[in-house]
């Protein structure tokens, strides 16, 4: 009985990376931004219905160890693995195929930033504004004519190196980027001045 709850408590605790078992889940997950191992982020395996529309079913989890590594064992085959961690987005469905299960899977998590824009017509050269910032999955879109406003809390990814807005006049249409260097998990200003 002793043997038997020993082997229970180890399937909870890390595995080796170097394990033989060939139906092995293992890999790390890695910050978009510094490219280093994300602790303590959640692993799921992942199992579809198959049918329609598909249902998702957890089939196991884990969490991340100090350098980033999670290991699954044993799995079934034919399932998805995805992350998430406290102040990233989730990562994408990673899926897993038969012949992949003693590869090391990497999956990358993008760091969140938030955004204040100032958005201010102080220039009087235009007098449109359409201001589009790309944001992980979705997207913000603002239009007006003379536009004197502040939009504070939209949440971003970190990865984005610059915001693109549209102009116009009576005669012109122009596109105008801005670049930026957002702050990982704390708050970027933007001011647009046209």
């Amino acid at each position: 009985m002793f043997i038997l709850l020993t082997e229970c408590n180890k399937k909870d605790e890390p595995l080796s990376n170097n394990s033989s078992n060939n139906n092995l889940v293992y890999g790390k997950v890695v910050d978009a931004v510094s490219n280093t191992g994300v602790s303590g982020a959640h692993v799921m395996l992942i199992n579809s219905s198959g049918g329609y529309p598909s249902v998702l079913n957890l089939i196991a989890d884990t969490i991340t160890d100090a350098n980033g590594n999670f290991v699954f064992s044993p799995v079934l085959k034919g399932i998805d693995v995805q992350a998430t961690a406290d102040k990233y987005f989730d990562s994408q469905l990673y899926s897993i195929y038969d012949n992949q299960f003693k590869q090391s899977h990497i999956l990358t998590i993008d760091p969140q930033t938030y955004l204040k824009f100032h958005i201010v017509n102080s220039l009087k050269t235009y007098h449109n504004i359409q201001v589009d910032a790309t944001i992980k999955g979705a997207g913000i879109s603002l239009g007006g004519d003379n536009v004197d406003t502040i939009i504070t809390g939209s949440i971003c990814d970190a990865t984005i190196s610059k915001i693109g807005y549209w102009l116009t006049n009576t005669n012109e249409q122009k596109r105008v980027y801005i670049p930026i260097n957002t702050n990982r998990f704390d708050t970027t200003f933007i001011q647009i001045n046209y």
